[in-house]
């Protein structure tokens, strides 16, 4: 999935019209968006592994990855649901 989105970072930067927006400001606004939506997908499991007062590098991420794939899966079979209705 993140090679999918940095392939697409990769080829939207290559044609920005060079001069309008130099190709560094490019990637540095397409990074800035990655990143965010990378913080959206992670939020559930870091909110939760925050509360149980657990840090990033205790956890290894199992926990988190847990949090989020039960989070993100049942809001997927919530819209499949709502999409078939």
């Amino acid at each position: 999935m993140f090679y999918l989105f940095t392939s697409f970072a990769r080829r939207f930067a290559d044609h920005v019209d060079k001069s309008v927006v130099d190709k560094a400001k490019a990637d540095w606004i397409i990074m800035f968006i990655l990143e965010g939506i990378l913080k959206v997908f992670l939020f559930p499991g870091s909110l939760v592994i925050k509360k149980l007062g657990i840090t990033i590098e205790e956890d290894g991420g199992i926990m988190r990855s847990l949090i989020n794939m039960i989070f993100w899966g049942i809001l997927g079979v919530i819209w499949v649901y709502w999409e078939l209705k």
